[in-house]
């Protein structure tokens, strides 16, 4: 397969934006996911969606999770309670955060998730641990890139309205990741030990993409950050050389403001974008991934092809 590429959606709800109120009704996982369904359909994408735990207690999210397994959509882990101090959690707190997520998506789906992404790319040992121990295969929790320490302060700034959650996502450990860790996939195991194919016990760190640490990573948020030619051009040097990328994405860029609760507070700078603006610039961004020749799969797919690819390369230096 020639190196194939992802979208993954960190399904971020209303629901937890507002704190996970009692008996509010998201429309996250219905009409607003319908919409990048649409788009996704469009282009027979498949789409990998990683859920929070939460949300799973309202009966109504559940069948819609059931219906997105059935049609061949990966669902993975993305913790309980999307806890913005994640990172910093004991290693007590956060299996709890992971493995209570992780046994709602194997009741509903009747399968194990086998890949997670940490609220706030909190990345650390002490999840890398965790995760192979319940054998998931692939994490897409670490941020290499220098923009880690802005995209922090913006996150901060986005919730001046609820400052004490905001702060949380300062008690972190990856500090020094955008210094210290590689840029492209990469095997790790409980030691810290990178690419160690002796050891069997190592799960597959899928960084998020940037052509190098000095450049920003890319996601969708970032479309409505810098300017448009800019982004483009950035994903089209990723759809190029970079052989583990992927592309994430989260339910305020294809949200509509009527979906937001008026007796709620919430601040995202890319709510006032119009709906139509937000679907035709992610049909933009979809179809140069059609036209880049690379095949579209879950993100087990692609951690699948990218941990063949190190075995392949190590295999290679031996001989």
């Amino acid at each position: 397969m020639n190196n194939p590429i992802s979208i993954s959606i960190n399904l971020d709800s209303l629901n937890e934006a507002y704190s996970f109120p009692k008996n509010f009704s998201d429309p996250t996982f219905h009409q607003v996911f319908k919409r990048i369904e649409k788009v996704a359909e469009k282009y027979n994408f498949p789409l990998t969606i990683f859920i929070i735990g939460k949300d799973l207690e309202d009966k109504k999210n559940l069948s819609r999770v059931k219906e997105w397994h059935e049609k061949g959509y990966e669902i993975g882990n993305h913790s309980y309670n999307h806890l913005f101090n994640f990172g910093s959690l004991s290693k007590f707190n956060l299996k709890d955060e992971i493995f209570r997520t992780h046994e709602k998506i194997f009741q509903i789906t009747g399968q194990e998730p086998k890949g997670f992404v940490a609220p706030t790319w909190g990345h650390s040992k002490k999840l890398l641990d965790i995760l192979i121990d319940l054998k998931y295969e692939y994490d897409t929790s670490s941020f290499p890139s220098f923009l880690l320490y802005p995209m922090i302060a913006k996150i901060v700034f986005n919730h001046k309205t609820n400052i004490k959650k905001g702060i949380k996502i300062l008690n972190r450990s990856d500090w020094f990741d955008p210094l210290l860790k590689p840029t492209n996939p990469y095997l790790i195991n409980k030691n810290g030990k990178i690419n160690n194919l002796k050891d069997a016990q190592n799960i597959l760190e899928m960084p998020l993409p940037t052509l190098n640490r000095l450049k920003p990573c890319i996601w969708h948020t970032l479309s409505f950050i810098l300017s448009k030619d800019y982004f483009k051009n950035q994903i089209t040097q990723l759809l190029s050389s970079h052989k583990g990328f992927y592309y994430v994405m989260h339910p305020a860029d294809f949200l509509d403001i009527e979906d937001l609760d008026k007796k709620m507070s919430l601040n995202l700078e890319r709510i006032n974008i119009s709906l139509k603006d937000k679907l035709d610039l992610i049909d933009e961004i979809f179809y140069m991934f059609a036209k880049s020749g690379r095949k579209m799969v879950t993100m087990r797919e692609l951690a699948i092809h990218n941990k063949n690819e190190i075995i392949n390369k190590n295999n290679n230096l031996k001989n």
